[in-house]
């Protein structure tokens, strides 16, 4: 089978994309403020951060497969079990009037 990408290339992939998604969410308060007045406010989105959620997802599940296949264990997906259920409760249960619009609350 060919590879089209390497291993180190996925993982230091799946590690920018995860250090982007958590200071995303930790500017995200700030931002939502700042950004529609220098004209960036697209970046405050739904759909940004869905942007990172899936490309995190996929690279996980990528490293995660090419993990089992290496070292035949599939104790990993249990971990990211757990992550999908944190992310997919986050998703649900927090209103995002709440991060976009907090005073209206």
């Amino acid at each position: 089978m060919k590879k089209y990408f390497s291993q180190e290339l996925v993982d230091n992939t799946g590690a920018c994309l995860s250090f982007a998604c958590a200071i995303h969410c930790m500017a995200m308060p700030l931002l939502v403020t700042i950004l529609p007045l220098i004209g960036l406010s697209f970046l405050a989105t739904e759909r940004a951060e869905l942007y990172l959620i899936i490309g995190a997802i996929a690279l996980a599940i990528g490293s995660l497969a090419w993990g089992v296949q290496h070292h035949q264990s599939w104790r990993a997906f249990l971990i990211l079990l757990v992550a999908l259920t944190f992310i997919a409760t986050a998703r649900t249960t927090v209103s995002v009037r709440f991060y976009l619009h907090p005073h209206t609350l």
